[in-house]
């Protein structure tokens, strides 16, 4: 979690929910609801949003296509990337990317896609294609077929209606959608059935503690959770209504910690001899606590591993410091567990799961459950509302951000249940915070918790930093790319960008705008232009807060026989990655390209490049990046050799930015150091790389008690939260955090845990400083 606070004086990381589309027919630019979809001659049911036909694409929710097409798909939030199996293919979108992967290799996306209705929408014929499917379009019917001969029978679930299963079900959790229409889709044995949410679902969570009678689990008390927290391959049994909706969810799981003793690529080899594959059926949290692709661990170091009590198959790996603090109680050292094999292990307490008292005296406060119905980012004149479980009776507020506390929740007509609303009003904003919930009895106790779900407000667009080229200047560049640096900071991110160029006062088509992170938008000429260019660009954050940018203008013939230099990259390549150049000159010509440094050294020298059609002008050359390319910017120059001989050279207007494997270390907590003295207001200051944007995260921590002497629990509240701009030279400043200590916690103690994001898009591991108030 990154979460953060608007800044308005800096400069923005713009987060990217878009993702890149190939496109699958022409069209006009408008997009279009009336597309079909068949899969092997059965309809894909949409539940989502219809697809969309976009500059002659067709684009389709991303979570209804992987899912008629039985590719499990995941989304990694810390690279923005969405990441689809089936089989043995591996599909990769890097969001904001113009290059997929296949199996690692790299694939040409031609166009981007947007977030259409609340949707990510992906690109139909790169999927399907990437999977082995046959696409054909019918234009008479607006249908697109695909023929894929991996899937038997239409794999869209439908809901279930009543039947001999009803009253309970029990299986594997494929996903939970909490969106319109709620549903859990499970797998029993070898059937996935989607099952509707009733308005007033509960989930709660049982951890085996151990092995009982028979070697069968035995199982904690249930803890109430978000329906948020269950992850994909958990085991659960849910209850239904006799609508056949689910009224109760309940998780089991067990948990054990482990050292490793060795990572093999995605393979993560226990001490136990147990090797285990990171995949589709098996996640890995790193040790910031994302759902990761990339394993972060080394030998000898200790991982918690989450496994399904009724097989011991291990569905989940986690290097997160508070699930092997939770886990620690016991370790591995039996091997029983991980290949469907009935295992006798001693398991137990994981993850989040912190047990009710059983010796509470009556009345006594307690917070046992808070949610809220901001499943996207909320924007002004919106309703936030939120539902707390717990003791009966007690007067109830709940928080929102530092700036917003305090708000009275109600209890219900059902006890023990208390709900409070807030309308969004314009300068509100809280960017990944979590609403903390009170209960309060008479004579001042009181019991205080948080969302697992973090929430987003953002009510202020995003702004225009900088412009190039420059309103009113004269270009060159027969195409040239226009790039506009745009601040977000604290915001919900970037969603979407359109944009609408005029030349000469005839409006061209098909004119893509890719958001590129971590703050740049490029609009590209989709051909050669010359006179005045007028530009508008509607810029769109998560929260649908919209900013139009005006630019304007002139591009006049270059002196020369090249007449434009463009290159694909529209974000930051790796290693591996491959870079495409084209340039418009005259035609029969002989042309390479070179790579240079920031000094003007020459990295890559003389790659061919080759003309597309002969008598048209039009080449093209591509380089894949070599692991040894020592810059961080690079530039692409031109040389062209015409049939008279004449050499004429020209560099690409915008450069590359180029990411190394490890993300660079200048990063560090100046104050308060480790081991100080917390003082209210708090201000913390560090060292960072120029420019990069600082996530800073305070959270209290302690033991709750009664009346200072019966410890029942323990205390976890984020209590601010950050993000903060390095200057030119690398200083970075928090605003002052107000520490409050909490009634009836002792032990108190706060954690500062900073994250870096450099100008590549890459995070650090965290900085943790812990500090304790004054007595």
């Amino acid at each position: 979690m990154t979460p953060t606070h608007k800044d308005s004086g800096r400069q923005c990381v713009a987060t990217m929910v878009t993702v890149i589309a190939m496109p699958l027919l022409a069209s006009s630019l408008s997009a279009q609801s009336g597309i079909a979809v068949r899969l092997n001659g059965e309809p894909v049911v949409f539940r989502e949003a219809a697809p969309a036909k976009i500059s002659g694409s067709v684009l389709v929710p991303m979570r209804d296509v992987f899912s008629a097409m039985r590719a499990n798909v995941q989304y990694l939030a810390p690279t923005r990337t969405i990441i689809a199996k089936r089989g043995q293919r591996e599909i990769q979108l890097v969001l904001g990317s113009t290059q997929g992967l296949l199996n690692g290799q790299p694939l040409a996306l031609s166009q981007p896609a947007q977030l259409l209705r609340g949707s990510t929408f992906v690109p139909l014929r790169f999927v399907a294609d990437a999977l082995g499917a046959k696409v054909d379009w019918n234009e008479g019917t607006q249908t697109v077929f695909i023929t894929d001969p991996t899937v038997g029978a239409p794999a869209t679930p439908t809901i279930d209606q009543p039947s001999p299963f009803a009253g309970g079900v029990t299986g594997t959790v494929q996903r939970v959608d909490t969106e319109f229409p709620a549903r859990i889709v499970l797998r029993e044995g070898q059937q996935v059935r989607a099952l509707e949410l009733a308005q007033n679902v509960v989930a709660y969570r049982q951890t085996s503690i151990g092995t009982g009678v028979n070697n069968r689990p035995a199982y904690g008390p249930s803890v109430p959770i978000e329906l948020s927290s269950i992850v994909p391959n958990e085991e659960v049994t849910v209850s239904l209504n006799a609508q056949n909706q689910v009224t109760q969810i309940v998780a089991q799981r067990a948990v054990q910690t482990a050292r490793v003793r060795s990572v093999q690529g995605n393979q993560i080899v226990l001490d136990n001899g147990l090797a285990v594959p990171i995949n589709s059926f098996v996640r890995y949290i790193s040790p910031t606590g994302q759902a990761s692709q990339t394993v972060d661990v080394r030998a000898g170091q200790t991982v918690a591993i989450f496994v399904r009590p009724s097989t011991n198959a291990v569905y989940q790996i986690s290097a997160s410091q508070n699930d092997i603090a939770a886990a620690s109680a016991v370790t591995v050292d039996n091997g029983n567990f991980g290949n469907d094999n009935p295992g006798t292990g001693n398991l137990g307490n994981g993850g989040d799961v912190t047990f009710p008292p059983n010796n509470l005296p009556a009345g006594t406060p307690r917070v046992e459950l808070v949610q809220h119905n901001a499943a996207q980012a909320l924007r002004a004149g919106q309703t936030l509302v939120v539902t707390v479980r717990g003791a009966a009776n007690l007067r109830g507020t709940f928080d929102i951000s530092p700036r917003l506390q305090n708000l009275p929740l109600q209890q219900t007509g059902q006890p023990g249940v208390y709900r409070g609303t807030y309308v969004v009003k314009a300068g509100d904003d809280v960017l990944n915070g979590r609403i903390t919930a009170r209960l309060t009895g008479a004579n001042g106790d009181e019991d205080a918790a948080q969302s697992q779900q973090t929430i987003t407000i953002d009510t202020v667009a995003p702004r225009e930093v900088r412009i190039s080229p420059a309103n009113n200047t004269v270009v060159n560049d027969a195409r040239p790319t226009l790039i506009i640096t745009v601040d977000d900071i604290g915001g919900s991110g970037l969603a979407t960008a359109t944009a609408t160029v005029t030349a000469n006062g005839r409006v061209l088509n098909n004119v893509p705008a890719t958001i590129v992170p971590p703050s740049e938008v490029h609009v590209q000429m989709p051909q050669a232009v010359t006179g005045a260019i007028s530009v508008k660009v509607n810029v769109t954050d998560a929260a649908r807060n919209t900013r139009s940018i005006f630019s304007n203008f002139t591009v006049q013939a270059r002196q020369g026989a090249i007449r434009s230099v463009t290159h694909s990259a529209t974000r930051p390549l790796r290693a591996g990655e491959s870079l495409r150049v084209d340039m418009l000159a005259q035609p029969g010509g002989r042309a390479t390209f070179e790579v240079l440094g920031e000094n003007n050294e020459v990295l890559v020298a003389r790659q061919p490049m080759t003309e597309l059609n002969v008598g048209e002008g039009r080449y093209q050359g591509n380089y894949t990046l070599a692991n040894n390319l020592n810059a961080e910017r690079v530039r692409v120059r031109v040389r062209f050799v015409d049939p008279g001989g004449q050499v004429d050279t020209a560099d690409a207007a915008n450069q590359v930015l180029v990411v190394r494997d490890s993300v660079a270390t200048q990063f560090s907590i100046t104050q308060p150091q480790e081991n100080g003295v917390a003082t209210s207001p708090l201000t913390v200051r560090g060292r960072a790389i120029p420019g990069a944007l600082v996530d800073v995260t305070v959270t209290g921590r302690g033991t709750k008690t009664l009346g200072g002497i019966l410890a029942y629990g323990q205390h976890q509240q984020v209590v601010d939260t950050q993000q903060v701009q390095a200057d030119d030279r690398g200083n970075w400043v928090t605003r002052p955090i107000t520490l409050s200590r909490p009634r009836n916690v002792t032990e108190l103690r706060f954690e500062i845990s900073a994250v870096q994001t450099d100008l590549g898009n890459r995070r650090s591991q965290p900085q943790v400083v812990t500090i304790t108030p004054e007595d």
